[in-house]
């Protein structure tokens, strides 16, 4: 794939990750400052005033957007899960940097209309300003993420330039990103600069080497794999920490759980998976998390294995383990 757009200056390529622990997560809607961040080749230095988004590929009508363009188009916002697939190189260690943000900007559907997409169009790739190069592959001209069209039918796509109410951060995109709220942020390209329409999936390092999972439903061995798109349903724990020491009295054991569709219910256990007891569980709204409320007393002092784990309205669980969505599981030391 050649490079389709000037080399921007990169402010930091060493790769930075920002990070958190899921029991700071007790606010609904997750403040700025505890986002987790990757930048997988860098972060690039964007003009505003040189940047523009152009749609093209198999198109009819191609849009070319300057940002006052982009901001002058009908403002929608949406709530919205939004978490990180884990580390591409190890694909069932669950990593749950995950966070509840309001994303605000111009609506995907209502562009791609303009720009009148062709009907052999079926994928949407999404290219970011980002670029680099990996050992044992080459140089990325640009990061390459692709999206199926019949991920439209659910809406609520957004080229987004505003997080929690402000501009987006270099560090999260700016000026604008695609954020597609139900996919793993992997899909949501930062620093966005061009949409293409295409027949067939992209072939960059990040859809062909990266982020691909084994198909055992469609291959046994292995050898099959699937885009790492949707994400999959989960839940943690807000309300405790790894190896946390409470009284011998009542506590309420709460935290979120998601999926890419709402979810029914969420479970909780305090014998290691022994056993499991039906948590409280708010309505789904739209597509933020939901808190889930599981009173416990525990029986006497000691160490207690607890662990929560959720089903979505599809019917999908989470697995005990060696998945990215597999169950949490922390200590609890009950002193008397």
């Amino acid at each position: 794939m050649k490079r389709i757009a000037p080399k921007p200056r990169i402010l930091n390529d060493t790769k930075p990750i920002f990070s958190f622990s899921p029991h700071r997560l007790t606010d609904r809607l997750t403040p700025l400052e505890l986002l987790y961040g990757t930048s997988d080749l860098g972060i690039p230095e964007v003009e505003v005033a040189d940047w523009k988004l152009d749609i093209a590929g198999l198109v009819n009508n191609p849009i070319s957007l300057s940002f006052d363009d982009l901001k002058g188009l009908p403002k929608r916002s949406i709530e919205t899960v939004f978490i990180c697939s884990g580390n591409p190189h190890f694909p069932t260690q669950p990593s749950r940097k995950v966070a509840n943000v309001r994303w605000a900007g111009a609506d995907l559907a209502q562009l791609l209309e303009k720009a009148k997409v062709n009907e052999r169009a079926i994928y949407l790739w999404s290219y970011g300003l980002d670029f680099g190069e990996k050992e044992n592959y080459g140089e990325i001209p640009h990061y390459v993420k692709d999206m199926p069209l019949t991920r439209l039918q659910e809406g609520d796509i957004l080229i987004a330039y505003e997080l929690n109410g402000e501009p987006l951060a270099v560090k999260n995109g700016f000026p604008a990103r695609l954020v597609i709220p139900g996919y793993y942020s992997t899909n949501s390209t930062k620093w966005l600069f061009r949409l293409e329409l295409a027949d067939r999936r992209a072939d960059s390092y990040h859809t062909t080497v990266m982020y691909n999972d084994p198909n055992f439903d469609a291959d046994p061995s292995g050898k099959v794999t699937k885009p790492v798109w949707a994400v999959a349903p989960q839940c943690i724990f807000a309300s405790h920490k790894q190896k946390n020491e409470i009284l011998n009295e009542p506590t309420e054991l709460w935290g979120w759980a998601w999926s890419r569709c709402p979810v029914d219910w969420v479970e909780v256990s305090t014998d290691g998976g022994a056993t499991w007891e039906r948590a409280e569980l708010e309505p789904a709204q739209r597509r933020a998390w939901q808190r889930f409320s599981y009173m416990w007393t525990p029986p006497k002092p000691g160490d207690y294995d607890v662990r929560c784990r959720t089903q979505d309205v599809n019917g999908e669980t989470q697995p005990p383990n060696n998945a990215r969505h597999s169950i949490q599981s922390i200590l609890i030391a009950v002193t008397s």
